[in-house]
């Protein structure tokens, strides 16, 4: 099993924090995310979503 660290900055993206918000109102979908080594990445591996940029860090989601 490998894990993964995918981080985020709202503020340089083009998906925002009312993005977020709304996508887990909703039907907690959050679109496609795309990893530079997408090839090493399989079912069961581990994933975590850091939020950075700020002073506003810290990890949104797990999986």
């Amino acid at each position: 099993m490998k894990t993964f660290i995918l981080f985020w900055n709202p503020d340089i993206s083009n998906y925002k924090l009312k993005d977020l918000q709304n996508a887990l109102q909703e039907d907690c979908h959050v679109d496609n995310w795309a990893i530079w080594d997408y090839k090493e990445a399989h079912r069961g591996d581990r994933f975590f979503w850091v939020r950075c940029g700020n002073g506003k860090t810290g990890v949104c989601m797990s999986g």
